[in-house]
Parts: C-alpha cells; sequence; structure tokens
C-alpha cells in the first residue's frame, strides 16, 4: 500500500513538472531514476565498486551537464594514464577491445584462473574464436 501510494504521488509531481519547466525532461528522468533506485535492491557478486555518493554525482552530472566539468574529468584521465591508455567503461568492455585489436588466429588459447574469472569474460573470448584455458 505504502509503496503504491507513493508510486501515484510520484506519477502526479512528474506530470506537474513534465508541462511546466523547460529543465522537465532531465528532472523526470531524475525522478524516475530515484523511483527505481527505491525499489531496487543492490546485491554485491563479488565487490561493490560504486558508492552511493559516486551514483549521485553521476545524477548530478546528468541534471547540469558542463563542458568544463567534461573537460576537467577529460584532464584527470589525461594526468593519471600513459599514452597508450584508454579508459573503457567496464573491465568487459577493455577485454572486448584487446581480443578485436590483437587479431589472434582462432582458436588461440588464452590463459585464465578458473576461481577469480568472470564468466562473461570467458564468453567474450569465445566470442572471437578464442579458447580460454584454466590455470591453477
Amino acid at each position: 500500500p505504502f509503496f503504491a501510494t507513493t508510486t501515484k504521488m510520484l506519477a502526479l509531481v512528474l506530470a506537474c513538472v513534465a508541462t511546466s519547466a523547460p529543465f522537465a525532461p532531465r528532472l523526470v528522468a531524475f525522478m524516475l531514476a530515484l523511483a527505481a533506485l527505491r525499489a531496487m535492491r543492490l546485491y554485491p557478486r563479488k565487490t561493490i565498486d560504486i558508492g552511493w555518493a559516486d551514483l549521485l554525482a553521476a545524477f548530478r552530472f546528468v541534471l547540469f551537464p558542463s563542458s568544463k566539468t567534461r573537460a576537467s574529468v577529460e584532464a584527470t584521465i589525461g594526468r593519471l594514464t600513459s599514452d597508450h591508455a584508454i579508459p573503457c567503461l567496464s573491465a568487459r568492455t577493455g577485454a572486448d577491445l584487446i581480443f578485436a585489436s590483437l587479431n589472434l588466429p582462432k582458436g588461440s588459447e588464452v590463459l585464465v584462473v578458473p576461481g577469480i574469472t568472470i564468466p562473461s569474460m570467458l564468453e567474450i573470448m569465445r566470442s572471437h574464436g578464442l579458447r580460454p584455458v584454466g590455470v591453477d
């Protein structure tokens, strides 16, 4: 009952905001994300590598984007990495990029540690025609 009432109130607020302000699309997206977070349960797989402060900062950047902020983030990444580093969305995205750029022959063996390898990494290797081999 409480969640249904809260959802109805949120829908009413969103309807009012959506029709009244030029920044409405961003605010509506933010409110919907907050509603989803309220209902979401976080279950850590291994280690949570993002905190609530990081998540709220991401929402802030969505609501109030600025080229100055983007430039400072790019400058920080440039300072912290070498000339040959490419920031990626995740480790899986980076692995996919590496395997695509290496262009290894089909059937090449890639050594993995089975106890700590994430299953989707093996799928990425197989999608490039590589053969993961466990090492203990």
